[in-house]
Formats: C-alpha cells, sequence, structure tokens
C-alpha cells in the first residue's frame, strides 16, 4: 500500500483537511467516458492517464487482463477480467481519476459500476468490487485506509449476468484500517452515510477495482463501465479491447439452389474472448419477414454457417456482444421457364366442297360422276332411237 500512498499525496500540503496543489502533476484523462483498451505504467496510472496493475498485489499469481464479452457487456464490447488462482492472490488494478489531486469523501456521489461471473459456487467472491484508498481525516500519519463498495451487503450475487452496484447513503461499505475502535470494518460493515458522518474531513485520491484476497481458490471475475465523481467532475471508464482483437464476421453468396441460394457467413471467435462467443445472423427477404439463428464458437476458433435464402435479394447482418459485425446482401434469380405456343381454339371441321354430283364424299365423288354421265348418255340414246322408230312406222294420217 506505500506506493498507493505515495502516488496520492505527491506534491500536496494538507492542512486542516483542504489540500492545496503544489506540483504541476495533473490528470489528462477526459471527463466522460474513457475507452480503456490497454493497462498502462504506474506512473500513468499515478496522473490519471489510464489503469494499472497494483504493484501490492499480495500473492504474485494474480492475473488482470482485457477481454471481449462476456456475453453483452453495459459498455461496448470487452470488460476486464481478475482472477485469483489461490486464495493469497489478489487481483486489482487502480488509476488516481484526478492525477495527485485529493477530494472528500463527500465528492462521491452516484459512483457506479458493473460485475459478471461465470461461477455458480461462491458467487459473491467471483465478484470484484469497487475501492477507494484515501484518509480518515485528512493525510494523517496513521488514518491511512480503503474504503470498499460492491456486492457485499448490497444484493444479491447471480451468475451469468450482468449487474450493476450504484453507490448511495444506504449502501453498505467497509474500510480496511480497524485502529478507529474496529469501525466499519468487513466484519461489521457500515452505511456509507455514516462512514461520512465518522470522517467528515476525510479525503480520497486513488480509485480500484479488484478480487480477493481471501475469495475462494480459482475465483474469476469480471468488470466494467465504471464511473465515479472526484471532487466536481464525473469520470467513466469503458474497458474494451484492441480492435484487432474483436471476434468478426464475412459473408459470400453461395450457391443456387432449387429454391434460391445460400449465403456463406465466415465467424471468427476471438482469441481474447472471455467464453466462446454466440453470433446472430439475420436473413431478411426483400419480400418477407428477418429470420435469425445463432451459432457459438470457441474462443480463437473459426467457423462457417450456410444460410438457405429465396429468390431475389436477401440482405444479411451478423451480430454479436449486440455489436453489428457484417452487413451484406446475397441475390438469386429464378430460372426463365420454357416458352409454350399458345394453344388453337377447337371447333368442328370444315365440311368438303360439294361436287357437281352433290356429294360431300370425296372417295365417291369421281367414279359417281362418271356413272351417272354415261347413264345419262345410254337414257339419252334409248330415248332417241324409239322416236326414230316411232316416226319411221307412223302412218300419213298420224
Amino acid at each position: 500500500m506505500v506506493h498507493r500512498v505515495r502516488a496520492i499525496t505527491v506534491g500536496l500540503v494538507v492542512a486542516a483537511g483542504s489540500v492545496v496543489a503544489t506540483s504541476a502533476l495533473t490528470a489528462s484523462a477526459a471527463p466522460g467516458m474513457n475507452v480503456i483498451d490497454q493497462l498502462v505504467s504506474t506512473g500513468e496510472a499515478d496522473a490519471g492517464n489510464g489503469w494499472a496493475v497494483d504493484p501490492a498485489n499480495p500473492g504474485g499469481g494474480s492475473i488482470e487482463g482485457l477481454v471481449e464479452g462476456p456475453g453483452t457487456p453495459p459498455a461496448g464490447r470487452g470488460s476486464l477480467e481478475l482472477t485469483t488462482p489461490t486464495a493469497a492472490d489478489r487481483a486489482q488494478v487502480y488509476i488516481n481519476p484526478a492525477g495527485a489531486t485529493l477530494s472528500s469523501w463527500s465528492s462521491l456521489t452516484g459512483e457506479a459500476f458493473s460485475t459478471f461471473t461465470f461461477a455458480t459456487e461462491n458467487t459473491a467472491s467471483n465478484l470484484p468490487v469497487m475501492k477507494f484508498a484515501g484518509w480518515q481525516a485528512g493525510t494523517t500519519a496513521g488514518t491511512f485506509t480503503t474504503l470498499t463498495f460492491g456486492q457485499p451487503g448490497n444484493g444479491a450475487a447471480a451468475p451469468g449476468v450482468w449487474q450493476t452496484w450504484t453507490l448511495s447513503a444506504d449502501s453498505m461499505v467497509f474500510q480496511s484500517n480497524a485502529t478507529d475502535g474496529g469501525f466499519c470494518v468487513q466484519a461489521a460493515p457500515c452505511t456509507f452515510a455514516q462512514f461520512l458522518a465518522r470522517y467528515p474531513t476525510g479525503l480520497w485520491g486513488q480509485l480500484q477495482i479488484g478480487l480477493g484476497s481471501g475469495a475462494a481458490p480459482g475465483s474469476r471475475g469480471f468488470a466494467d463501465a465504471v464511473s465515479v465523481t472526484h471532487g466536481v467532475t464525473s469520470f467513466s471508464y469503458d474497458f474494451e479491447v484492441p480492435a484487432a482483437s474483436n471476434s468478426t464476421a464475412t459473408i459470400q453468396q453461395g450457391a443456387q439452389t432449387a429454391t434460391g441460394g445460400q449465403a456463406i457467413v465466415t465467424l471468427n471467435a476471438s482469441p481474447v474472448a472471455a467464453g466462446p462467443v454466440t453470433f446472430t445472423i439475420t436473413s431478411t427477404p426483400a419480400n418477407g419477414a428477418p429470420q435469425s439463428i445463432q451459432q457459438t464458437v470457441p474462443v480463437g476458433q473459426t467457423a462457417t454457417a450456410t444460410v438457405d435464402v429465396p429468390f431475389g435479394t436477401t440482405a444479411v447482418t451478423v451480430t454479436a456482444q449486440a455489436v453489428s459485425l457484417a452487413t451484406g446482401t446475397v441475390a438469386f434469380t429464378a430460372p426463365a421457364q420454357p416458352a409454350t405456343a399458345e394453344p388453337q381454339p377447337v371447333g368442328p371441321e370444315p365440311a368438303a366442297e360439294l361436287a357437281d354430283s352433290g356429294s360431300s364424299t370425296a372417295s365417291l365423288w369421281i367414279p359417281i360422276g362418271i356413272l351417272l354421265s354415261g347413264g345419262a348418255l345410254l337414257v339419252g340414246a334409248r330415248i332417241t332411237s324409239a322416236a326414230r322408230s316411232r316416226r319411221e312406222h307412223a302412218s300419213p294420217h298420224d
């Protein structure tokens, strides 16, 4: 803890609870949301320029790092991971939000942070806590203390979900310094209002997020969306991994099928993900409702998903940690149908042209015509001979 005390008190003279800055050391971190995608040196953390691993962590086996996930963090895609392999380890990072400047305990208004753990056993001891390093009364030697706030006494710990903890006057807190008659220690916590009433001239300057000591061996927890008010200035921190380490996805057009085609989606899980990454793939046809499927990919691995889509243009999107990773369209045209001749109207067959004989039977027309013609000649010959015979035998009186 000696290093942290020196970091807070550099260049400061304290008298009767007031603070006068005598050093040019100031914080360059801007108010509002600060994205933290790497842990920095203690010198930078002392000046408020990022978060560093606490060099005073006991045990020596702690693990502190930035990861993607787990699940959908409350800010961005990533979070801070803290792991204690043994019960003697403590995993902890810190920052002096305003550099060497100190602020009263009463300036802490609405401090908040979120936590997550996969642990279903010893769930509470797997959740990180928020701490404020300072003094019970000014910077008088012997009054240094660390005030702890988080799950203990402020609600049930739940595994597999992000939980947010907000400091209020009624929140339960405890301090590390037990020399004040054991007031507000871990075994007998107090409300934050009681702590403020006990130390009206107290000051703080360092913000910590830690796990352990005393946590169950193998404890592993995550923290994100840290916010704090230092004096009259509010600071917020969003823990992320570098963009190049995030999970990614790509969309390509696949083969055509009898009913449409396929979209080929490649899913790349981050090598620094907190756990398997769940991707959501949504396809939206031009004239249809969106359809979504999910696929979980182990840390650092790649998988391919094939999505069937209908003919026409379909929009495809891929998300993870509630962030869009890829968007694209695929289009398939239905094959043209073969041309068919238009059907002709069906009606009675037209009658054959009548022959001179008056018959409509083509196969009989010619012979019948000849027969009738020959017959007519024969009849005519008979009639003519008879007439001649009568004239030859007629009497003169006829």
